[in-house]
C-alpha cells in the first residue's frame, strides 16, 4: 500500500478528498451573485497581505462579515454599518487577485467561511434583497463609545 501512495496523482487526489477544498455551496438558496471566478458559495479564499496578515484571521469571529479587497465606497460602509455587519477592509494585491477575488467587490462572508453573497456597485440592493428573501438579521457589531476612541486629552 505505501508504494501506491508514492504517486503524485494519489497524493493530490487525497489531498482534496481530504482537505473539501473543492466544496461549494454554489446555486444553494444562500449562494447568490456570481462576480469574478470567486463566487458566492465558494469558500472565501485564503489570501495573505503583504502586511503578514491574512484573509481567514477575522474568520474567527464566527459572525457574518463583509469582505472588500480594494477601495470601499462611503454607502457600503453605511450599509454594514446599518445591518451591523463587520466591514473588513483589505487593501487591493496581485495575490487577491490570483486567488479570483475581484477587485473592490462586496463578500458577505458567512459564520461557516463560505460567500453567501458576491456583489459590485449594486452591494447594498443585493445585501437588502438577500437579507429579506432568507429572514437575516444580523448581530450588532459592537462598536466603542465615540469617547472611549478620542485621546483622552480630547474626552470632556
Amino acid at each position: 500500500m505505501p508504494a501506491l501512495f508514492s504517486f503524485q496523482e494519489v497524493l493530490r487526489l487525497m489531498f482534496l478528498t481530504i482537505s473539501q477544498t473543492n466544496v461549494n455551496h454554489r446555486g444553494s438558496a444562500l449562494a447568490v451573485g456570481p462576480f469574478g471566478r470567486v463566487e458566492a458559495g465558494d469558500r472565501l479564499p485564503w489570501v495573505r497581505q503583504e502586511d503578514g496578515t491574512d484573509s481567514f484571521a477575522s474568520l474567527r469571529s464566527l459572525d457574518w462579515q463583509v469582505h472588500v479587497y480594494g477601495d470601499v465606497t462611503a454607502e457600503i460602509d453605511r450599509t454594514c454599518e446599518r445591518a451591523g455587519l463587520s466591514l473588513r477592509r483589505f487593501p487591493w494585491s496581485e495575490a487577491a487577485g490570483r486567488s479570483g477575488i475581484a477587485r473592490d467587490a462586496f463578500y458577505l462572508v458567512r459564520p461557516d467561511g463560505y460567500i453567501g453573497l458576491a456583489a459590485a456597485s449594486d452591494a447594498p440592493a443585493a445585501l437588502r434583497d438577500y437579507q429579506a428573501r432568507l429572514g437575516l438579521a444580523f448581530a450588532e457589531v459592537w462598536r466603542p463609545p465615540p469617547e472611549a476612541e478620542a485621546p483622552a486629552s480630547e474626552r470632556r
